[in-house]
């Protein structure tokens, strides 16, 4: 990079002068008096300035008006960029890793918790109940709750897939499902979240009931039954569900607090995928 360049910003009031000449072109007077100089001592200033080729100057009637040269901030931005890539990159890496540290302590926290085994299940009591509308049939939703092709392809938050998903659609008939943490949560890439179950009743089109076991690590941490009733108002079905978890791992309190955060972004998915399969 030229060096003339940054000798010529180095001297405070022709730094001065370029923070002026950004706001607008001046002239040689304007500048002076600005800066509360004398005109021979700015003119001295800009001629190292335009000798730098960093401004330009361009006669106007009886007076010289001074204004920055683009050419040269382009050259030097172009220089800036090969550092400024160097530190984006650099507080990349920090955020990958404050990110990786930030799902490691989560995990020690679970870990430690689950490594109790004289913690048992306490009894809890929490309902969530949720409601969306879609432009679908009763029947095509009721089929995408328990045809495991289909359940496969939307169940779980934003951000995770599903590598196992088995359903035997009948009362009494297992749910096995297993989450997985895709490319989209970071540092969370590779997590699972498995969760067991049964369906209790199944009256097609209109109700779907199930229990559901959150595991880890080979021990139930929540369990909750679900309740599922498609409605049919004004031309569009409405789907309610309704939640209640009646079992938490001792330490593990903290899991229901993100149960209705995953059921929205879950059944907005649901919504997503009913609209495309329409």
């Amino acid at each position: 990079m030229d060096q003339q360049l940054f000798s010529a910003l180095a001297e405070p009031n022709r730094f001065h002068i370029v923070e002026l000449l950004r706001e607008k072109p001046r002239p040689v007077g304007e500048i002076a008096d600005l800066l509360h100089i004398r005109q021979p001592q700015a003119s001295k200033h800009l001629k190292v300035l335009a000798s730098a080729g960093i401004v330009d100057v361009h006669p106007q009637a009886n007076q010289r008006i001074y204004a920055l040269s683009p050419k040269k901030f382009q050259k030097l931005d172009a220089w800036l960029a090969d550092y400024r890539k160097i530190w984006e990159e650099q507080f990349d890496r920090l955020e990958k890793l404050v990110e990786r540290e930030k799902v490691n302590r989560k995990n020690d926290t679970w870990n430690d918790t689950l490594r109790g085994g004289e913690k048992e299940m306490n009894d809890t009591h929490r309902e969530l109940t949720f409601t969306r509308t879609f432009d679908a049939s009763p029947e095509f939703l009721y089929k995408a709750w328990t045809d495991q092709d289909l359940v496969k392809q939307w169940w779980g938050p934003n951000g995770v897939f599903n590598p196992i998903c088995t359903l035997d659609p009948k009362v009494g008939g297992k749910i096995h499902i297993v989450m997985e943490a895709g490319e989209e949560l970071g540092a969370a890439k590779g997590m699972q979240w498995p969760m067991t179950g049964e369906f209790v009743e199944l009256d097609e089109p209109k109700k779907i009931v199930f229990t559901a076991n959150a595991v880890n690590d080979g021990k139930e941490t929540l369990q909750h039954k679900t309740t599922v009733l498609f409605d049919v108002v004004d031309g569009k079905t409405k789907m309610t569900v309704h939640t209640v978890v009646s079992k938490v791992l001792a330490g593990m309190e903290y899991a229901i607090q993100g149960m209705e955060q995953g059921w929205n972004s879950q059944f907005d998915k649901l919504v997503e995928f009913a609209a495309a399969n329409k």
